[in-house]
């Protein structure tokens, strides 16, 4: 019995190697597998579907063409998110084009001499402390919001 435990263990093996396989049962009512027919017995031969390599079976395969298939479309995913992100920031920096040149020609106007005027039309004196603040949010918000 111990024999017929250690051939069939082998057997996984030996089936890469040997095309034809035989069972056959001898006088005294124990099995044998060989890969040659016995001389002296009709012997059964077996057929055995040959196992896949390791990795290259059909459901191994399609597993793998399902995830290409994902990773594709999440490549695609984020190439049009990328697309749509590019052509958000284009329209801000269209619309904000002229408020950027706008607060250019502020800060070019806020270097100069300065006059403030209120909403009578009248000037009216400001500090240099005044002055550098106002240049230094111009500055920033053209920082913020006018980049290219």
């Amino acid at each position: 019995m111990l024999r017929l435990v250690a051939l069939l263990a082998l057997l996984p093996a030996s089936m890469s190697i040997a095309q034809d396989l035989y069972r056959w049962t001898d006088e005294d009512g124990r099995v044998h597998f060989g890969d040659r027919p016995p001389e002296d017995r009709a012997p059964e031969q077996l057929q055995l579907k040959p196992q896949p390599l390791l990795g290259q079976d059909d459901e191994v395969r399609q597993r793998f063409e399902r995830l290409e298939r994902l990773r594709s479309g999440e490549e695609q995913k984020q190439q049009e998110e990328e697309r749509l992100r590019q052509e958000e920031a284009k329209q801000r920096r269209q619309k904000m084009a002229p408020l950027c040149a706008q607060a250019k020609r502020d800060l070019k106007a806020l270097s100069g001499r300065v006059v403030y005027v209120d909403e009578d039309g009248e000037g009216r004196d400001v500090s240099l402390e005044q002055v550098a603040a106002d240049r230094k949010k111009v500055s920033q918000w053209i920082a913020e919001n006018c980049t290219e």
